[in-house]
């Protein structure tokens, strides 16, 4: 798996298939460990809710289960956008970090495409702040 993360080029149809797989692992391993401590039952579950849907997007083009629209968990979806900002926002080995602004300006282009738009605009919002703890490490 970090083979994968790490690569410095596209990822094959073999790779992405792999990838694709972790947001239901991740959800099945949550839900196995909700069974087995039934007073964190409520989190575990919505952690499961977004371990499993964090990699869905508005326009029904995600994965693992194509949901689309108000059909993803909410918390799912804010998810799913903060972890888009901070991968954006990282250096990978196949590009550098993207500036802060130029992010902005990509999740707002995705607004109704990959992210909810009401999800987009509570970000805008609170834009700043995310460069503020980028840049700090702490809120």
């Amino acid at each position: 798996a970090h083979s994968i993360l790490n690569k410095p080029a596209a990822l094959d149809d073999h790779e992405q298939m792999v990838m694709q797989t972790h947001p239901v692992l991740g959800s099945e391993w949550m839900l196995a460990t909700a069974a087995k401590r039934p007073y964190e039952l409520p989190v575990l579950t919505l952690a499961s809710e977004i371990i499993r849907s964090h990699h869905e997007r508005w326009d029904g083009a995600g994965y693992p289960d194509g949901l689309s629209g108000s059909q993803i968990p909410l918390a799912a979806r804010v998810v799913g956008l903060v972890s888009v900002y901070d991968a954006l926002r990282s250096r990978r080995p196949y590009r550098p970090a993207f500036a802060h602004a130029r992010v902005v300006r990509m999740m707002t282009s995705e607004a109704d495409g990959q992210f909810d738009p009401t999800v987009v605009a509570a970000f805008i919002s609170v834009a700043p702040r995310f460069e503020k703890i980028h840049q700090t490490g702490r809120s």
